[in-house]
């Protein structure tokens, strides 16, 4: 559905969600997966400093995502640190 002025009206959080999961998986391939691996690596030699720079990059991520309006700029930052994470796995 759309509003007044022809745009599309604002969608519920998961599909919001979904959007942005599939920007990541477009812009990044599969290092947000890969990333997921490393912070599990991270939590089994208790690094808890470095698990808890992903939590935050991913909180961070989680809730540029859920605002109604998209900007690829307020996420890209991340990208970094998830790739910083592939690597650890």
């Amino acid at each position: 559905a759309e509003d007044r002025f022809g745009f599309a009206q604002s969608s519920g959080l998961q599909e919001r969600l979904a959007y942005s999961g599939a920007y990541f998986r477009t812009t990044t391939g599969a290092i947000w997966l890969v990333a997921l691996v490393g912070a599990a690596v991270a939590a089994l030699r208790r690094e808890w400093r470095q698990l808890t720079v992903f939590l935050l990059a991913l909180a961070t991520a989680l809730q540029f995502s859920a605002y109604a309006t998209f900007f690829e700029r307020n996420i890209s930052h991340v990208v970094p640190v998830f790739a910083i994470f592939a690597a650890l796995s």
